[in-house]
């Protein structure tokens, strides 16, 4: 079993040329994943996520971003994803800090089978 996470924070400072300087900090996202081999041919994965939108804590969301199964073979090819995944469409491979718009308009989330050979 594996457990893993991500906490991002956010913090700013601003200082105006007239007026009061000002300091804000938040967390935008926090990720729990919990990741675990049933036996040779099952894994199981998990990713819980909590994403604040704003500044407040009135635009925040919790939700399972990941939530699969996959069944493979350990001396085969070939493996079935079934879950709460996102669809593999595309290959957005980038060398900047931030993801590319390209990913973010093509990034699907939705619960279905993949088969991989």
């Amino acid at each position: 079993m594996e457990i893993g996470g991500l906490l991002e924070i956010e913090a700013g400072y601003n200082s105006p040329y007239q007026g009061k300087s000002e300091t804000d900090i938040y967390v935008p996202t926090v990720e729990l994943g919990i990741a675990a081999a049933i036996n040779d041919w099952v894994t199981a994965e998990t990713i819980l996520k909590y994403e604040q939108e704003g500044y407040t804590s009135e635009d925040t969301d919790v939700f399972f971003d990941i939530a699969q199964v996959t069944i493979a073979n350990p001396e085969g090819p070939w493996a079935v994803v079934g879950g709460l995944q996102y669809v593999p469409f595309g290959t957005f491979n980038t060398n900047l800090v931030s993801d590319p718009l390209t990913l973010e308009i093509g990034e699907t989330n939705e619960a279905a089978a993949t088969y991989f050979y």
